[in-house]
């Protein structure tokens, strides 16, 4: 086969929250690309938003901080009253993504970077009044990847959930 890999040509099927993405052609099938689907990548960058947004009519950084950990990390949901508990976050509810995928979760990474440091005119200008350079700063260090492969543990309450998650309800 003299055929040239072009990776415009790959194929593609989304299941269960998974992209997986292959070549057609026999000498370039084994490079599965397994990474996050595009509407969980999209309900992610909406609940990024949806954060910001809050944060700007309510002005409360802590909690703006507290939700930005919460989709950049991993956490431990207690269960039920015998405390059995489950984990979840972005590598418990996706740990199937291989090396080759973790590029969409770089990309989620530079969102939330262009969103921390946005110059839109409208959500920019009104983010830039209630963001100090420290907060960036604060905000800069999570990362999506690093949730990943670190698969760290952060424990909230359930008090604590519902209230990080109160914003992205409708969203």
């Amino acid at each position: 086969c003299k055929c040239v890999y072009d990776k415009n040509k790959d194929l593609f099927f989304e299941y269960l929250g998974y992209r997986f993405t292959f070549s057609d052609i026999p000498k370039f099938s084994n490079k599965l690309v397994i990474s996050l689907s595009k509407r969980k990548i999209q309900k992610i960058k909406t609940r990024i938003i949806l954060s910001f947004l809050d944060f700007i009519k309510t002005q409360n950084f802590d909690l703006l901080d507290k939700r930005i950990a919460f989709l950049t990390s991993n956490f431990v949901i207690k269960r039920n009253k015998n405390y059995e508990t489950l984990n979840a976050g972005i590598y418990f509810n996706s740990p199937h993504i291989n090396d080759l995928g973790l590029i969409e979760l770089e990309n989620l990474n530079v969102f939330l970077k262009k969103t921390i440091n946005s110059t839109n005119k409208s959500f920019g200008n009104k983010l830039n009044l209630h963001l100090t350079s420290l907060n960036r700063q604060s905000l800069s260090k999570y990362s999506f990847k690093a949730g990943f492969i670190n698969r760290k543990l952060k424990k909230y309450t359930p008090m604590e959930i519902n209230i990080i998650k109160k914003c992205w309800i409708y969203g």
